[in-house]
């Protein structure tokens, strides 16, 4: 194989860059990428944020989106449509995180990832203007599962992790 032909195979570093229509940033919504959110396995946790703008005068709700892939792949480029549209149109502060992946670590590890992107909403909720009471999940696949485990397991501190912001809760 050439290396034009490898480069052409080669996949986009954006899996969603060729969607039709191309997603662009409603100009009302400001996008925070690569923010770190915790810390898991010894590496920085990232999540990307969708804020309204101007900020709203109190505090708004929130939505954690968690992309799927099998718990082998996938990133926060999943729900960025979702995130971008509830921003804009409902002032729905958006965030969409990554987690650690099945090859990188086993069970529970993106469990406690995603109740870990929670506690920094709630523990960052008046720099980011997030209501703490008001704080859901959506997930896709994968992601949906995690959703799930969100919502059903706030009480069990054996699957908190490590990860940071110990101090808030991690219930939506």
């Amino acid at each position: 194989m050439s290396t034009d032909e490898k480069n052409a195979a080669a996949p986009s570093p954006d899996p969603f860059a060729n969607q039709n229509p191309p997603f662009s940033l409603p100009e009302n919504v400001e996008l925070r990428e690569g923010v770190v959110y915790g810390r898991g396995g010894g590496r920085d946790l990232l999540c990307n944020l969708f804020l309204p703008r101007p900020p709203r005068k109190k505090p708004m709700a929130a939505m954690v989106y968690i992309h799927g892939g099998g718990w082998r792949n996938g990133g926060p480029a999943a729900f960025r449509r979702q995130a971008a549209y509830f921003a804009g149109k409902h002032g729905v502060i958006g965030m969409c995180v990554t987690y650690r992946l099945s090859d990188e670590a086993i069970y529970p590890a993106a469990v406690e990832d995603c109740k870990c992107a929670v506690r920094f909403l709630r523990a960052h909720a008046a720099e980011l203007g997030v209501d703490p009471r008001r704080i859901g999940a959506a997930g896709g696949s994968a992601g949906g599962h995690l959703a799930g485990m969100l919502a059903a397991a706030s009480h069990l501190a054996h699957l908190e992790g490590q990860g940071g912001w110990a101090g808030e809760s991690s219930a939506i």
